[in-house]
């Protein structure tokens, strides 16, 4: 049976599949840590025979018309030689029928083929919570080498990809998962998941320094704020050195812009020897130590996506 829409998020996470791009990339989405693959969507896609048998994102699997943004011409991202591939001479195929822009299909029961070779059916979603130790990239791969978070946990076969960065010196909580259209709901600052962090700073701001972090201070990429600050130590799954110098705040930040918090205190004149992040939206970091980590409750799976966006 075929399902129609205005542009078909479907179809474009095909062709996002054949030019080997994640599901976030496919799908239109847009957001500063996914530049790389924003950028690789604007070139005609490359077919490599490899790259036949990917899978979708387990987001677009049961549903043909939700899972993703409705596309309209020019204004979403909508990559330049898309028409190469869907269309009166494209490679894309539904249920034995060639595939147009305004087609959709849902993988979980549609037979989609690219170049006469069939896409293979959603693998089950997978969120992860993880005590990401200081020193390990929150990337999946390297090319030097150096040691992932991924690494600390069981991705049963699966590409998993962070839902939230932590640069290499910071710890605490991180998300990884292999679903693109909930991840970017967990990033996405109109879905109001706040992050918290635990921070050792010296020498210990003063109470119109954090006024001035709570007030908002202007940083080389805008303007940029705590959404609050209080003297506390971090928790128990955090683990402490007796050498440790500076004082422990707790802060919350509405959004994750990169090495945000650092630079903030950098701006009212204290260092961050430590920065640990332990919460993002309503998950914590509770029963984790450093280096384990969990699968999320459906709940809590539910409660990160957000209701509703601000």
């Amino acid at each position: 049976m075929t399902r129609t829409i205005r542009r078909s998020a479907i179809i474009l996470a095909a062709v996002g599949l054949i030019a080997g791009l994640s599901p976030v990339a496919a799908s239109g989405r847009t957001e500063a840590k996914a530049a790389p693959e924003v950028a690789a969507l604007a070139r005609p896609p490359v077919i490599d025979p490899a790259l036949h048998g990917r899978r979708f994102s387990p987001s677009f699997a049961g549903t043909a018309t939700s899972v993703a943004p409705q596309l309209n011409d020019g204004s979403a991202g909508m990559p330049a030689g898309i028409e190469s591939v869907i269309g009166p001479d494209g490679r894309v195929r539904v249920n034995g029928r060639l595939a147009g822009l305004g087609d959709s299909a849902d993988p979980a029961h549609d037979r989609i083929e690219v170049d006469g070779q069939p896409l293979g059916a959603a693998p089950a979603p997978i969120h992860l919570a993880v005590h990401k130790p200081r020193g390990f990239l929150s990337s999946a791969h390297d090319e030097r080498g150096r040691r992932s978070v991924v690494s600390l946990v069981d991705a049963e076969g699966q590409r998993l990809w962070p839902a939230g960065r932590l640069d290499v010196e910071s710890e605490g909580l991180m998300i990884l998962t292999n679903d693109g259209e909930w991840a970017n709901r967990v990033v996405h600052p109109r879905y109001g998941n706040e992050r918290e962090y635990a921070a050792l700073v010296t020498p210990p701001p003063s109470g119109a320094a954090l006024s001035r972090l709570r007030s908002g201070i202007t940083l080389e990429d805008g303007s940029a704020q705590l959404l609050s600050a209080r003297h506390a130590p971090p928790p128990r799954e955090v683990a402490r050195s007796r050498t440790e110098r500076g004082e422990w705040l707790r802060v919350r930040i509405g959004e994750g812009r990169k090495r945000e918090v650092r630079r903030l205190f950098e701006a009212v004149g204290s260092e961050v020897e430590r920065l640990v992040r332990v919460r993002i939206g309503t998950l914590t970091l509770a029963g984790l130590r450093e280096g384990e980590w969990r699968r999320l409750r459906r709940s809590e799976v539910a409660a990160l996506s957000g209701s509703r966006p601000r």
